[in-house]
This record gives C-alpha cells, structure tokens and sequence, in this order.
C-alpha cells in the first residue's frame, strides 16, 4: 500500500494505525468485483475469469 501513490491520503490518515498495530506487513483482500458475490476462499487468482 505503501508504494501505491494513489493511496498516499489514506497512509497519512490510518498508516500510523494500522502498521503499529501490525508492524511493516501488509495484510490485503482483493474486494473488487463488477457482479456483487459471496466472498469465497479462492486458490486460483484467474478462477472464474471468462475471455
């Protein structure tokens, strides 16, 4: 999230919280979809994805 410049605003405002919470590790969930769905434990990064 760090090198992301787009998230700079969010690091000044929470970055101090959530990484003396959690120290330098970077914890993420990829969130974004286009069709709302039940979240699911996925192994596949390309799973379900149609060309």
């Amino acid at each position: 999230m760090k090198a992301h410049t787009t998230q700079a605003p969010l690091m000044e405002r929470a970055g101090p919280l959530i990484f003396a919470k959690h120290g330098n590790t970077e914890h993420y969930a990829l969130a974004a979809s286009p069709v709302p769905q039940p979240a699911t434990q996925s192994t596949d990064l390309f799973e379900g994805v149609t060309e």
